[in-house]
């Protein structure tokens, strides 16, 4: 059922304010209701169901340039990010932008296998969140991501 449709069931049923006007009291206060009510119901499903899986295509970077990347358009906090280079590598998150400026950071360092990440807001084009990694890869890698999906807003 849309939210539309439930403002408007509501009202007829309660015999309260027009039924075609959408930005008075009576609207907004069921509004807040109905995603109250989604909240509540959202933390009793298990957070596994919100889990889901991805890849990204890393690509050859240069030296002296940010290794950035998208994530998936639904990510809505990164778990785990692996990818296999003849072994298993998990990149570190670095969640202070002090720490991966003073000591992991080398604008001149070679290229190699990525081991830390951080995140770095969204990008310009789509808002999608973005991470930057480091070493910045010196060859094309399958970076697989695991992460939490954002719930679904009305």
């Amino acid at each position: 059922m849309l939210l539309n449709t439930v403002v408007k069931t509501v009202k007829r049923k309660a015999h309260r304010g027009s039924q075609s006007v959408t930005t008075d009291q009576i609207t907004t206060d069921i509004i807040a209701c109905i995603n109250e009510a989604i909240r509540d119901v959202a933390k009793l499903v298990p957070k596994r169901y919100w889990y889901k899986q991805a890849t990204i295509a890393l690509t050859s970077g240069s030296i002296g340039t940010p290794a950035t990347y998208s994530l998936a358009s639904d990510c809505q906090e990164l778990i785990l990010a692996h990818y296999t280079s003849g072994s298993l590598f998990k990149l570190t998150k670095i969640d202070s932008d002090a720490e991966w400026i003073e000591s992991i950071w080398d604008p001149a360092g070679a290229l190699g296998n990525p081991r830390y990440y951080r995140e770095i807001g969204p990008n310009s084009s789509t808002g999608y969140k973005q991470i930057e990694l480091y070493p910045i890869p010196g060859s094309s890698i399958t970076l697989n991501c695991e992460y939490y999906k954002n719930k679904p807003t009305d």
